[in-house]
């Protein structure tokens, strides 16, 4: 159940990411890696803001994925994978709290 959840959110992040990197490129052909970078962040953000307060960082850190290694220095590769493994124990974290909560004894 959880796993599918995290599958789900992941997947969409993912998709998004692409969609945005897609139509920025299309859009905006000469821009340099750092402005498609910027402009992503940007439109992932104004997306973002629609899903709920643990669903947003795992939907973030899954669109980021979606970001090529020329578009990104070391660090910030760094970061990404970072981010996305603590969205992801975060949100593990509170859907299984949740879980307990709403039936004691069954976790």
């Amino acid at each position: 159940m959880i796993a599918d959840e995290i599958e789900s959110i992941r997947a969409d992040g993912l998709r998004t990411g692409h969609a945005i990197i897609a139509t920025v490129a299309d859009a905006c052909p000469n821009l340099t890696a750092k402005k498609i970078r910027r402009v992503f962040e940007a439109v992932l953000e104004q997306i973002a803001v629609e899903f709920c307060d643990i669903d947003a960082p795992l939907f973030r850190a899954s669109a980021r994925e979606a970001l090529t290694h020329e578009m990104l220095t070391a660090v910030e590769r760094s970061e990404n994978g970072r981010d996305a493994h603590l969205a992801f124990v975060a949100y593990l974290k509170q859907r299984t709290t949740e879980l307990a909560d709403e039936n004691p004894g069954s976790l």
